[in-house]
């Protein structure tokens, strides 16, 4: 019987070791588990997450973006410009806008363009457009009118009608006369 005993403890014992190293193959085979599908898992996400990346990448890259972008960059130039062309159409404005203006010193010199032998009935004068209606005792007087009305820096000095008058034998000559001050401000510096 004792033989048996040392059998038995032997197999007992290889039975034990046999339990110990099978319960630790599956502690390892199921950390190694783990591992694995954990692994697995993460390569699963980050496969998603390329996709997702390459799906943004394309979306970037359509012509509708690229369009939108270029319309973007397109409108951004064209405020630019507008930008620029305001202030430069400000400008202008305010220098067209003295130019308008006529001041006494401009109508006296005016009035002393005119030569002594032309009278004036009427003046008129609005914004940019002077006229005048004038009377004169031969053709020289209208010529010189015009003539030194250009002088003064008026533009486009023009005669609209020249009527000639007799009175008693003695012909006048009735005229009208308009012309655009332009540059009428730069002469009166003189």
């Amino acid at each position: 019987m004792n033989d048996l005993n040392f059998f038995y403890e032997f197999i007992e014992e290889k039975r034990n070791k046999n339990i110990s190293i099978t319960l630790s193959l599956f502690a390892v085979l199921f950390i190694l588990g783990g591992v694995v599908s954990s692994v697995f898992y993460l390569e699963r996400d980050i496969y998603r997450e390329k996709v997702n990346i390459d799906n943004h990448n394309k979306m970037l890259r359509s012509t509708q973006v690229s369009k939108l972008d270029s319309n973007f960059k397109s409108i951004s130039e064209n405020e630019r410009v507008l930008k620029e062309s305001l202030t430069q159409i400000q400008s202008i404005k305010a220098y067209v806008a003295g130019l308008n203006k006529i001041t006494t010193h401009g109508i006296v010199r005016i009035f002393n363009a005119i030569p002594k032998n032309v009278s004036i009935s009427s003046f008129e004068y609005n914004q940019k457009q002077l006229s005048m209606d004038c009377e004169s005792s031969d053709r020289k007087g209208v010529a010189s009118t015009i003539n030194n009305l250009k002088g003064v820096g008026l533009k486009e000095v023009n005669v609209p009608s020249i009527v000639a008058v007799d009175n008693d034998g003695v012909t006048t000559y009735r005229f009208s006369i308009s012309a655009k001050i332009e540059e009428m401000k730069n002469h009166e510096d003189n």
